[in-house]
């Protein structure tokens, strides 16, 4: 569910659907680094240079900046209707002749085009997105701590070695068959949570921060637009606190405060609901069974870092 990298979450729903081709008959690993967003390289067009592409499982749909389209995709250019995280909006889409992850490659790919500036963070330029239409084709594991990204066969489970890390696996809801959303504890408190990996910090909403007393730090009000939409919205500041995924407790983690209309759009405005993004991607290796409809974590995350990573 991504969009603006500039803003302080990245959230993205996009309405469509598609075809689900065949994907891989054997493992593959994908390098991955950290640099505030998970990305990994992608290559259009068999360009024999990759491009940098920000791994999103909460991106319904994969997505490329408008120099990334001028250079590789094939028009005209269709407009479309999405749903960002600050409400409606008008998309471009476009195809590119052939996209490749690993060994995996797939021909005319519909892609959407976001303005240059939505791929820009701390004077770093991003060429894409690699949403949940390509990761959904396989099972896969974000193995940040380790610089993999390791995508299996439908079905598959994960190398022993892999498998020694995670916890136990507890079922999802695949909403519109891609975003992935479960239930955790924060504080104590039960609380919906959507797997975000392309958002740069965790978000709660409003009546998530009342029902699981989360500590919202004073004069911390700052106002953003986190994604496509246009509209801004007020944010403040917090200390998540004690949050529990399947037994496994996370501490340490800042989060941001805040109402987004794409909880609307999916029917969860009046509830709990925490966006688990980057910053817990990024201590705890993740293993995703789309196949079969349920999510590992890992057994003992990393500590948080300095910067409440």
């Amino acid at each position: 569910m991504h969009v603006r990298m500039s803003g302080p979450i990245v959230v993205l729903a996009i309405l469509l659907s598609a075809s689900a081709p065949a994907g891989i008959s054997a493992q593959v690993q994908v390098p991955m680094v950290d640099l505030g967003w998970l990305v990994v390289p992608v290559y259009l067009n068999d360009a024999p240079v990759p491009l940098r592409f920000v791994l999103d499982t909460g991106a319904s749909w994969t997505a490329v900046s408008a120099q990334t389209a001028e250079r590789f995709s094939r028009g005209p250019n269709r407009e479309i209707e999405i749903q960002g995280a600050s409400g409606p909006a008008a998309a471009l889409l476009a195809t590119v002749p052939s996209l490749r992850v690993g060994e995996f490659s797939i021909d005319d790919r519909d892609v959407i085009v976001l303005p240059n500036q939505e791929l820009v963070s701390d004077d770093q330029t991003f060429d894409g997105i690699l949403g949940a239409d390509i990761l959904s084709r396989f099972d896969v594991m974000i193995d940040a701590p380790a610089g993999s990204l390791w995508m299996y066969p439908r079905g598959a489970t994960p190398t022993d070695g892999a498998a020694a890390v995670l916890g136990a696996a507890f079922p999802i809801e695949l909403l519109g068959g891609r975003l992935i959303r479960h239930r955790v504890e924060v504080n104590g408190a039960v609380v919906e949570a959507l797997l975000d990996s392309g958002a740069r910090r965790m978000l709660i909403n409003r009546v998530g921060s009342g029902t699981a007393g989360v500590e919202v730090l004073a004069n911390s009000a700052q106002t953003a637009s986190p994604g496509l939409g246009g509209d801004d919205f007020e944010f403040h500041s917090g200390a998540l606190g004690g949050l529990v995924i399947n037994g496994t407790l996370f501490s340490g983690l800042r989060t941001i405060v805040g109402d987004l209309p794409i909880f609307g759009a999916l029917g969860m405005q009046a509830k709990p609901v925490l966006i688990i993004g980057a910053p817990l991607v990024a201590r705890c290796p993740v293993f995703i069974s789309y196949s079969a409809g349920t999510i590992r974590y890992c057994r003992q995350p990393a500590p948080p870092t300095a910067l409440g990573r």
